[in-house]
Protein backbone atom coordinates (compact mmCIF):
# COMPACT_ATOMS: atom_id res chain seq x y z
CA UNK A 1 0.00 0.00 0.00
CA UNK A 2 1.10 3.49 -0.87
CA UNK A 3 -0.17 6.96 -0.97
CA UNK A 4 1.48 9.13 -3.49
CA UNK A 5 3.14 12.10 -1.33
CA UNK A 6 1.13 15.07 -2.70
CA UNK A 7 -1.71 13.36 -1.29
CA UNK A 8 -0.78 11.76 2.47
CA UNK A 9 -2.05 13.06 5.84
CA UNK A 10 -5.59 13.14 4.29
CA UNK A 11 -6.82 9.57 5.46
CA UNK A 12 -6.19 7.92 2.38
CA UNK A 13 -3.84 5.82 4.10
CA UNK A 14 -6.72 4.69 6.77
CA UNK A 15 -9.48 4.34 4.09
CA UNK A 16 -7.65 2.24 2.29
CA UNK A 17 -6.65 0.04 5.90
CA UNK A 18 -10.51 -0.03 6.17
CA UNK A 19 -11.01 -1.18 2.54
CA UNK A 20 -7.88 -4.18 2.71
CA UNK A 21 -9.80 -5.16 6.60
CA UNK A 22 -13.14 -4.98 4.94
CA UNK A 23 -12.22 -7.41 2.19
CA UNK A 24 -10.33 -9.99 4.25
CA UNK A 25 -13.30 -10.26 6.62
CA UNK A 26 -15.56 -10.81 3.86
CA UNK A 27 -13.59 -13.90 3.17
CA UNK A 28 -13.32 -14.59 6.43
CA UNK A 29 -9.32 -14.01 6.45
CA UNK A 30 -8.53 -13.96 10.33
CA UNK A 31 -5.68 -11.08 10.39
CA UNK A 32 -3.75 -8.71 7.73
CA UNK A 33 0.26 -8.75 7.91
CA UNK A 34 2.69 -5.79 7.02
CA UNK A 35 6.05 -4.70 6.52
CA UNK A 36 7.28 -1.52 6.50
CA UNK A 37 10.89 0.24 7.47
CA UNK A 38 11.80 1.37 10.71
CA UNK A 39 13.00 4.62 10.08
CA UNK A 40 12.88 5.44 6.12
CA UNK A 41 9.12 5.82 6.78
CA UNK A 42 8.11 6.65 10.37
CA UNK A 43 4.82 7.88 9.27
CA UNK A 44 3.49 4.68 7.61
CA UNK A 45 4.75 2.47 10.71
CA UNK A 46 2.70 5.34 12.99
CA UNK A 47 -0.57 4.94 10.99
CA UNK A 48 -0.48 1.09 10.96
CA UNK A 49 -0.07 1.29 14.85
CA UNK A 50 -2.68 4.34 15.40
CA UNK A 51 -4.74 1.79 13.07
CA UNK A 52 -4.18 -1.39 15.40
CA UNK A 53 -1.45 -3.58 13.92
CA UNK A 54 0.55 -4.89 16.77
CA UNK A 55 4.81 -4.52 16.09
CA UNK A 56 6.18 -8.17 15.36
CA UNK A 57 9.56 -7.51 15.67
CA UNK A 58 12.08 -6.99 13.14
CA UNK A 59 11.60 -8.81 9.68
CA UNK A 60 15.14 -8.59 7.72
CA UNK A 61 16.45 -5.85 7.04
CA UNK A 62 15.96 -4.15 3.48
CA UNK A 63 19.56 -3.95 0.46
CA UNK A 64 20.74 -0.40 2.47
CA UNK A 65 20.39 -1.69 5.90
CA UNK A 66 17.11 -0.48 6.62
CA UNK A 67 15.70 -2.61 9.52
CA UNK A 68 12.18 -3.91 8.36
CA UNK A 69 8.93 -3.99 10.81
CA UNK A 70 6.71 -6.24 10.96
CA UNK A 71 2.78 -5.64 12.09
CA UNK A 72 -0.18 -7.40 12.55
CA UNK A 73 -3.92 -6.98 12.97
CA UNK A 74 -5.97 -9.56 14.26
CA UNK A 75 -9.38 -9.57 12.56
CA UNK A 76 -11.18 -12.46 14.71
Amino acid sequence: MAVDENFRRQGIATLLLKHAEEIARSQEISSLECITAETENPSALTCFVRYGFINMGYARKYSEGQRAVRLRLELA
